[in-house]
């Protein structure tokens, strides 16, 4: 069965008329990404779904407090946890730059800093586990450069249903 949830969270338990003969109700295992009418290559395993990625961050926007950004590109409205990528570039030789992102209030935080930058445009990248949306398909950042213009980016490569 399949049910279109690109706008909807659906529930985790289904339990309408277009069951098999015998069934009472049916359980939500994924959801699935779709392009263009195509499903999205991807893998599904143990609860994980894992896939290529989107960007849903890249931003020069200085954050002292942990501030919304939306993931809804590449995390539906069910997602319950996200991993991917994160990294930071900064302009200027030299210069420190730090960011991070996680839940409300930086719960799960996941943060990488580039101290300092040996070259401009020098930067870091590291991967993060599956980061808490507290919110949904809302993730939270903050960006601070000690010099030049430090640019953080954020990717998502999977994500959780439960």
């Amino acid at each position: 069965m399949a049910v279109n949830a690109n706008t909807i969270a659906v529930t985790n338990r289904y339990s309408g008329p277009a069951l098999p003969p015998g069934f009472t109700f049916s359980a939500l295992l994924q959801v699935w990404p779709t392009l263009n009418g195509q499903f999205q290559i991807g893998l599904h395993e143990g609860g994980l779904f894992t896939y290529p990625g989107a960007q849903v961050l890249s931003t020069t926007g200085g954050r002292t407090i942990y501030s919304p950004f939306t993931a809804a590109a590449a995390v539906p409205l069910n997602a319950k946890r996200c991993q991917g990528n994160i990294s930071i570039q900064n302009n200027l030789t030299g210069a420190n730059s730090y960011g991070g992102f996680g839940g409300v209030g930086g719960i799960g935080a996941v943060n990488v800093s580039s101290n300092p930058a040996s070259s401009a445009g020098g930067g870091a990248q590291t991967p993060y586990p599956l980061i808490p949306l507290t919110s949904p398909q809302t993730l939270y950042y903050i960006l601070q450069a000690s010099g030049g213009v430090a640019t953080l980016t954020v990717n998502v490569t999977g994500y959780t249903i439960f």
